[in-house]
């Protein structure tokens, strides 16, 4: 322990002398089932927070805007501590507190706090938060010492961080009982081992991290790696990101990792390194699977615009876990699958380029990482995984009635990263936009939000992706996000057509939401209509209950398909083939929908009647005699759902889509 703890004091002055030629005082801001990989990564990231994390918003840092970070880290894979001195350098935002706060666990002891070399006594450690108290006239009030606003503060500490959740902080062992160490800190993990600011309001404009360990020994870690310094018994890597970062996407891991890339070919542009840290008794495993990813990663740079850390590199760190972590440029990856390679590539965009700005809206990383994956199976691989992907997606939201994609309880971690609702529901919602808007307005809405001025490098809300895709659509969302992002369920539908003279055909749509917040889903829906040779596909806009379409579709139709593409989020849906009028012999039922009592209109003379009603899976739950003389209502006793009502009068049988409310 105690060898541990001198590391940092023994970092040869050729290293410290390197770092200050990178670091000039004045610091400039620098720009497998198809769901395999959604199980592990929601489970991973619930698991890793259902011990010990509050979701309780923490206060937003009004004063200080955080340009850079110089974390010097002495980590040994074989022992569970950290020595640290974290360097911040930070700029004014005009206000006059005479202080500065960071998260910082209390398991960790901090030494030392300087202020441009002069140590301060007037600082507190509590309740996870280390406040530092400046000295005389204030960096806020003063201009900074460093000139335009800009100040520093150094932090010295140790101590054995805690672990909360699954890992924020994990040294453990691979192969034949080689140690590894390394952090994983989503959502508010990074206080447990660096002294930073994790709330989701300011991102760290670049960051240096200097990892010492003994010697044989490889560190992983953001952005470009700059050097290797080897020293006697010990080695120290210096890694640079310079491009605006969230604290929980830094990671840092280290064993006796094997390195190797792969590289993607850019047209116009130079090739992007894959730049992959794996266990060497894995490797010649996983140099089979990496190539897989580059089709994928040009997927991406087509769809969404060039890769936005092109200028450094892509990579992934090897860790014990299942599930993966996207630490910005460098995944940290439990397994090398195809989907869980996309999923966390896909974050590099969307989670990390533009990061969601509260956990309510972590539908903004896990449901687009979840939709890319989909995007990918469709273009790559020939279109194989394309349909599975959707109609598993699909299955998966309907596993339960009720359920939204916006994150309404974060002190839940279940919930936050809930697989069914923040990664499946919110993939699906996108699908449904896409459907509604179409490919071009689509995609189009989606590059400019992610490159969005006021977004790209930063945070972003549901309101934003909003803003951006009624743009592109030149529509209103509003009906739409209302229903399907803060409301909860799905609509179940009941159509029901009948062939009339001259190739008229009639449908009737009504729909059964699962869950009471939403009235009535507002949707195009895909019918594809069939008849002896031909075919077509048509939309209707359904906006009410048992609405009536017209349609002629220019021959005669057998039959119905509704949505066979699965671009609707529904499942159990009836469709019915209607007598021909007036064979339904004048017949009809109402209210449809109904709370208690239907009403059977009928022809005076039309005799006993039995009327039966079936659910969704063809059980009959009802069935009643009808004498018109004597009884025109039935009240049978159902739960809310969607039904089918027959009447069987003489030897003719008539049919009749219902809903209960």
């Amino acid at each position: 322990m105690e060898k541990q703890r001198h590391y940092l004091l023994l970092i040869s002055a050729k290293v410290l002398i390197f770092i200050s030629l990178y670091l000039p005082l004045s610091i400039p801001a620098f720009g497998q089932s198809p769901l395999s990989a959604v199980d592990a990564d929601a489970a991973l990231k619930a698991r890793l927070l259902s011990q010990s994390y509050s979701f309780a918003s923490l206060p937003a840092p009004t004063d200080f805007d955080i340009t850079f970070h110089r974390l010097i880290l002495s980590l040994d894979p074989a022992e569970h501590f950290i020595t640290g001195s974290v360097v911040t350098y930070f700029k004014s935002l005009g206000g006059t507190s005479d202080r500065i706060w960071f998260d910082l666990s209390d398991s960790l002891d901090v030494h030392s706090v300087r202020y441009h070399g002069e140590l301060l006594e007037d600082f507190t450690h509590e309740n996870n938060r280390l406040t530092i108290t400046f000295p005389g006239a204030t960096p806020l009030v003063s201009g900074g010492r460093l000139g335009g606003g800009l100040d520093s503060i150094q932090v010295d500490y140790s101590g054995a961080p805690q672990s909360t959740g699954m890992g924020s902080f994990t040294s453990s062992t691979h192969g034949d009982g080689v140690p590894v160490l390394y952090t994983l800190s989503q959502p508010y993990g990074a206080r447990d081992w660096w002294p930073c600011r994790q709330d989701l309001s300011d991102k760290i404009d670049s960051v240096m991290l200097v990892i010492t360990t003994p010697d044989g020994y490889r560190a992983a870690a953001n952005g470009v790696l700059l050097r290797e310094q080897l020293c006697d018994d010990r080695s120290t890597f210096i890694w640079m990101h310079r491009h605006p970062i969230a604290a929980y996407l830094i990671g840092v891991a280290v064993t006796n990792y094997s390195v190797f890339s792969e590289y993607v070919p850019v047209p116009g542009h130079p090739s992007i390194e894959i730049l992959n840290y794996v266990y060497p008794e894995e490797e010649e495993s996983v140099r089979a699977h990496i190539p897989q990813i580059i089709k994928p990663f040009q997927i991406y740079n087509e769809l969404f615009g060039l890769y936005p850390f092109a200028d450094e590199h892509y990579g992934h760190a090897q860790w014990n876990w299942g599930g993966g972590m996207e630490h910005q440029t460098m995944s940290f990856m439990g397994s090398f699958g195809y989907d869980l390679l996309v999923h966390e590539l896909a974050h590099q965009w969307f989670g990390d380029f533009v990061t969601c700005g509260s956990w309510q809206d972590i539908w903004l990383n896990e449901g687009f990482a979840t939709y890319l994956t989909g995007l990918c199976y469709e273009r790559d691989l020939d279109g194989a995984w394309w349909e599975p992907f959707k109609r598993l997606t699909i299955e998966r939201v309907m596993q339960e009635p009720g359920g939204s994609v916006f994150c309404y309880d974060t002190t839940s971690v279940e919930r936050v990263f809930n697989s069914r609702l923040s990664y499946s529901k919110g993939a699906i919602v996108l699908h449904m936009l896409r459907w509604e808007m179409g490919d071009e307005a689509f995609f189009r809405g989606l590059n400019t939000y992610l490159h969005d001025p006021t977004l790209a490098n930063g945070f972003a809300y549901t309101p934003d992706l909003q803003r951006h895709l009624e743009a592109a659509a030149d529509t209103s969302f509003t009906e739409f996000f209302n229903d399907w992002v803060y409301g909860e369920g799905y609509p179940i539908y009941a159509i029901g057509y009948r062939s009339k003279p001259d190739n008229i055909l009639e449908i009737n749509i009504s729909q059964d939401p699962s869950h009471v917040s939403v009235g009535f889903f507002e949707m195009h829906l895909p019918l594809h209509l069939i008849g002896h040779d031909r075919d077509t596909m048509v939309v209707v806009h359904h906006t009410h209950q048992d609405q009536l379409f017209t349609i002629n579709p220019g021959f005669p139709v057998q039959s119905v398909e509704f949505d066979p593409d699965r671009q609707i989020c529904t499942a159990n849906s009836i469709i019915t083939h209607l007598d021909p009028a007036p064979s339904d012999g004048g017949f009809s039922v109402y209210p449809n929908p109904f709370n208690e009592t239907i009403s059977i209109s009928h022809p005076l003379s039309a005799g006993p009647m039995t009327v039966k009603i079936h659910d969704i899976n063809g059980r009959e739950v009802f069935r009643k005699v009808v004498i018109p003389e004597t009884a025109k209502t039935i009240r049978p006793n159902l739960k809310s759902g969607t039904y089918l009502l027959t009447i069987h009068h003489g030897s003719e049988t008539f049919s009749f889509p219902l809903i209960k409310k």
